[in-house]
């Protein structure tokens, strides 16, 4: 019997390894991070789900998906690779055209590659994405089971903890966002209105990797626009990042709060607001002592 969604498997599954642990959620989590990202940009699918008008439907697509954008292992980079039950199963072109890592590790750079110069460049230009990300996305994504990060070391990644802004969570903002996905007869009109937004989502892609033909000018002076828009968006949240910073620099001395709540900053609103931990409702006004 064969575990975790094709989608989400992790590559030693695939090689046919019987000997697996926690890293197979690693790898997950690491594939749904990259989702998000590419979803975000129009890109609704699978981080290794290939073409969105020739998607990835067997095994044998999802490694060469996987070997494309991440590279392809060797013995050296992977000891005990060639030992796999599969390993020799997975014969074709794109695998054997697969560029090959040359030390541990490498998993890094080709992502680097595939959100700065690949498909995924939108996502970098969206949102800025830092070295740290590409060390810390790799580490999750890492062909080598024994070379791959825990969730206790992803946690502590400074991605994590010393990138601004640093995460938060926001119940009630989760629940308000749960409440507006639309659904059934809303969710296929936005769908209808997404597909022009997708159709100038890849023009930028084929753009940006130097694939499209001449002549369609219109459809790129589009895309192009759209990628202004993005930056514009990043200026936007970093100015929102200032605002956040002088905010707090510019607060008052401590308040003293009712025992069990806490203060936090909102990115979202960019105010604070006040969360009690024994019942877990936050409020935006500072609460009484009662």
């Amino acid at each position: 019997m064969m575990i975790v969604s094709l989608p989400y498997r992790a590559i030693e599954l695939l090689m046919g390894d019987r000997h697996y642990g926690p890293g197979l959620d690693i790898w997950s989590v690491g594939c749904i991070l990259a989702e998000i990202l590419l979803c975000q940009t129009g890109r609704r699918q699978p981080f290794f789900g290939g073409d969105p008008e020739n998607p990835s439907k067997t095994v044998l697509a999802y490694v060469e998906e996987i070997f494309y954008i991440m590279g392809k292992p060797t013995d050296e980079t992977w000891p005990g690779l060639c030992k796999l039950p599969n390993y020799r199963t997975y014969v074709s072109g794109k695998i054997s055209s697969a560029k090959a890592h040359k030390e541990q590790g490498d998993e890094r750079g080709f992502l680097r590659r595939f959100f700065r110069n690949g498909i995924g460049k939108p996502a970098d230009s969206k949102y800025c994405l830092t070295e740290s990300f590409f060390e810390m996305l790799g580490g999750l994504l890492s062909l080598c089971p024994k070379h791959r990060v825990t969730a206790a070391e992803a946690l502590q990644h400074p991605f994590f903890t010393k990138e601004k802004p640093v995460p938060e969570w926001h119940a009630w903002h989760w629940a308000l966002a749960s409440a507006d996905i639309p659904r059934g007869d809303e969710a296929r009109k936005k769908n209808n209105d997404e597909d022009e937004a997708r159709k100038l989502l890849k023009q930028l892609s084929k753009e940006d990797v130097g694939t499209e033909e001449a002549g369609d000018k219109t459809n790129g002076g589009k895309a192009k626009a759209v990628l202004e828009k993005w930056r514009e968006q990043a200026e936007k949240r970093q100015q929102q990042e200032i605002k956040r910073t002088n905010s707090m620099k510019s607060a008052k001395a401590p308040e003293e709060l009712p025992a069990g709540w806490t203060k936090h900053w909102s990115s979202s609103k960019q105010r604070f607001y006040y969360h009690d931990g024994k019942t877990g409702k936050n409020s935006w006004s500072f609460p009484s002592k009662s």
